[in-house]
């Protein structure tokens, strides 16, 4: 096969099973878009039914290994790494795509007496997304750099160092096919008060009513099943989720370009702002 795969187990070994020749890989299937469930309503006395609802389901992943070389030690040495009801991380990377995805490990088949054993490992994705290897950043400072050095300054003139964005936004790119949660991470360089992070195209606001004072870390996660506001003071971490402000919604981010803003009651021009994803995919 064109495609490099590997596979991860929760203690971090990895197994490169398209670059070991104790390996051949036969097939994969699940590498395509999840299954949808459609829910739905029939209305008495109309055709058809009327539409409701739709969610992706987990995915499963099945990946058929051949044993190489001394079959039994290459057999042996494959339950190293892959463990039955355990977690485990499947890498992908063909000439378009370099992702992975996570799943939990339902089955390990082998047929012991066949001319060439065979592993069939199935795996159940609960996320049935791929996700891209390359963590993207976005943000950072609100000052805009206006010159490099090296320069020389007559008496009587002047330079601008910085411009301070008037209205502070961050564009944050998605190029998967997901539209997903993400992180954010406000750095305080000051005393800040109630912060608020706004998407520009839907209106929508997510704000924290606290007092944060110079060296504070803030991180936000916005992703499904793993909603969190957490503060970092003096290497301690503080929940401080039921700050949240009332109204506030988990903010998404879709497909494509998108603009967050962000305020505060006082302090703004102290806030560093970074956005992190992952793009996220259907199928390989």
């Amino acid at each position: 096969m064109n495609a490099v795969v590997a596979v991860e187990n929760k203690k971090g070994e990895r197994l490169e099973l398209t670059k070991d020749p104790d390996y051949i890989i036969g097939q994969i299937d699940g590498l395509g878009p999840p299954t949808a469930q459609i829910n739905t309503s029939k209305m008495v006395g109309y055709d058809g039914e009327t539409f409701i609802s739709s969610t992706a389901g987990s995915k499963p992943l099945d990946i058929y290994i051949y044993f190489q070389g001394d079959v039994e030690d290459s057999r042996i040495r494959l339950y190293k790494y892959i463990h039955s009801k355990e977690y485990l991380k499947v890498y992908y990377q063909n000439s378009h795509r370099d992702v992975y995805i996570e799943g939990y490990v339902q089955d390990i088949k082998i047929d012991h007496f066949a001319d060439m054993q065979m592993a069939q490992v199935s795996l159940l994705c609960p996320d049935p997304y791929f996700k891209n290897i390359v963590e993207q950043i976005d943000g950072g400072s609100q000052i805009i750099d206006e010159f490099t050095f090296e320069f020389t300054c007559d008496e009587g003139e002047s330079f601008e160092f910085g411009t301070m964005m008037e209205i502070p936004e961050i564009v944050a790119l998605n190029r998967g096919e997901i539209t997903n949660g993400i992180t954010f991470r406000m750095r305080m360089n000051g005393i800040v008060t109630d912060p608020k992070i706004f998407n520009r195209a839907t209106g929508e606001s997510f704000g924290i009513s606290y007092t944060f004072q110079a060296g504070d870390v803030v991180t936000i996660s916005t992703r499904v099943g793993n909603k969190s506001v957490k503060l970092m003071r003096d290497a301690q971490e503080i929940n401080i989720f039921n700050s949240i402000m009332p109204g506030s919604k988990w903010l998404q981010l879709d497909i494509g370009d998108n603009v967050f803003i962000f305020e505060a009651a006082a302090g703004q021009s102290f806030i560093e702002l970074f956005i992190i994803h992952r793009d996220e995919y259907e199928g390989v």
